[in-house]
């Protein structure tokens, strides 16, 4: 029933006339905290964003991909948000593996994060407390640093990285991220502190659940973080 919930055609009948706030990708981990990523959100109604990224991620009649200025710029939008469609969270059951954490079913479900993205769309490396990602379609390529790594020594923004600049980049010759591809269906966990970043590969519908740290559920293990 809740990935009938996220198919393109139930999202589109039961809230695509809905306005949403959508970003530019560059400027998705930055929002919270800068005036100016807030004033380049664009609004538009849930209806035409399905539509903008799906010709961004797809091929006119005569094959030939289509959206190659958004390609060629790296910079797809990308919708982030809460409470904008609660159906979608109706019935959904959290993993029983972090029901001990701090954060309730109804505190999780307020905080539950839907994204939608279109292909290329991404993040910049962030981190915050333990959370679970869902992804119900598409695929996302994650990419790890450890929270020792310090992002302030990037020389230039993380996705204009490509195998070359890796191999001469000073901070990631002691911090090459790690790596791993999640496809639909799957759940991936990340814990407190690790920087992560992400690049969507076709369209991708996901959530992402922040359920707090260990040491708030397991007081006793406070010595071991």
């Amino acid at each position: 029933r809740g990935t009938q919930l996220w198919q393109k055609s139930q999202l589109l009948e039961s809230s695509g006339s809905e306005q949403v706030d959508v970003l530019q990708s560059s400027d998705v981990t930055s929002y919270g905290g800068g005036v100016e990523a807030r004033e380049r959100e664009n609004t538009v109604t849930l209806a035409d964003y399905v539509e903008i990224i799906t010709r961004q991620s797809g091929r006119d009649e005569s094959g030939n991909a289509i959206g190659e200025e958004a390609r060629s710029t790296r910079d797809t939008p990308y919708l982030i948000t809460r409470d904008k469609f609660p159906k979608v969270m109706e019935g959904f059951e959290h993993l029983e593996l972090f029901e001990s954490f701090p954060r309730n079913r109804r505190e999780r479900n307020e905080m539950a994060l839907f994204m939608l993205g279109g292909h290329l769309s991404k993040t910049g490396f962030h981190f915050h407390s333990n959370t679970y990602n869902g992804l119900v379609f598409g695929s996302k390529h994650w990419y790890f640093l450890p929270p020792t790594s310090n992002l302030g020594h990037l020389q230039h923004p993380w996705f204009t990285y490509n195998d070359s600049k890796l191999s001469t980049e000073p901070h990631f010759s002691r911090y090459r991220p790690l790596e791993c591809v999640q496809h639909a269906g799957e759940v991936l966990f990340v814990p407190t502190g690790w920087k992560h970043a992400i690049v969507n590969h076709g369209v991708s519908v996901a959530m992402a659940i922040e359920v707090g740290d260990f040491s708030e559920a397991f007081p006793a293990a406070q010595q071991f973080f």
